[in-house]
């Protein structure tokens, strides 16, 4: 099974700064001629259950075990790009996974102003590059949507470290919006709103939810790999939370 469904099967019973963001190449994934932008959040039911919808939570779940699942540690975004390939690809076992983590209360868990989002995953990346983990996910919670956020550390063979957030928003499923940096220090002056995936529709959703609002951050890693976050969040100066 996938560490991280397995780890999660195992638990269920039981502020932003001035910065020129054109520097530090944000960018989306989305090809748009081969991948029109989609919504599947809501549009879909599980197999045999046609009462219960799939949302945005069981999205990104389904996201995170994608990310331990593959080799290259990266959702295959072909899988998400029409309802009929998300349904193949998607595991019901994801229907629980979300509460289950948020239930579970893992270290390294907290609650930030969206815009200081990037503080918190400069934080995990000094924990990861100290215990030597090139790859940690975590569930974002705002209000009532959820979306997923993956972090990843990769050495080039110049001998460079790039620094890389990844954030996936189950309302364009098809699509993720990251930013890649040689500086953990440029990393923390991203908001969350820097990565939302927003157009007309999602505007104001966005504007309401996210630009002046809080985030649950919940980290979603292997058991055996989860103590390496304890006191991250701590070290970040107070308030954190608005």
């Amino acid at each position: 099974a996938p560490i991280f469904e397995k780890y999660l099967m195992e638990i269920l019973p039981q502020r932003s700064d001035t910065l020129d963001k054109q520097e530090l190449n944000l960018k989306s994934d989305r090809k748009e001629k081969e991948f029109p932008r989609i919504k599947l959040n809501g549009q879909c039911y599980f197999p045999g259950r046609p009462q219960n919808r799939i949302v945005c939570r069981h999205i990104a779940a389904q996201y995170i075990n994608d990310i331990y699942q593959n080799v290259d540690y990266k959702p295959h975004q072909d899988d998400y790009s029409s309802a009929e390939k998300f349904l193949t690809h998607f595991n019901k076992k994801c229907k629980n996974q979300t509460l289950a983590l948020v239930s579970s209360r893992p270290e390294g868990r907290c609650v930030a102003a969206c815009g200081d989002f990037g503080l918190v995953m400069k934080a995990y990346f000094d924990k990861m590059e100290s215990n030597g983990i090139s790859v940690m996910a975590a569930i974002l919670l705002v209000d009532n949507h959820a979306l997923t956020v993956r972090l990843r550390i990769k050495n080039t063979t110049e001998g460079c470290t790039h620094y890389v957030v990844s954030v996936y928003d189950p309302n364009v499923t098809n699509d993720k919006i990251r930013i890649m940096s040689e500086s953990k220090e440029d990393i923390k002056h991203y908001s969350l709103m820097d990565f939302m995936n927003v157009d007309y529709s999602l505007l104001k959703w966005s504007n309401d939810h996210v630009i002046n609002q809080s985030v649950a951050i919940i980290p979603a890693l292997p058991k055996e790999q989860l103590l390496m976050l304890k006191g991250s969040v701590d070290e970040i100066t107070p308030p954190l939370s608005p």
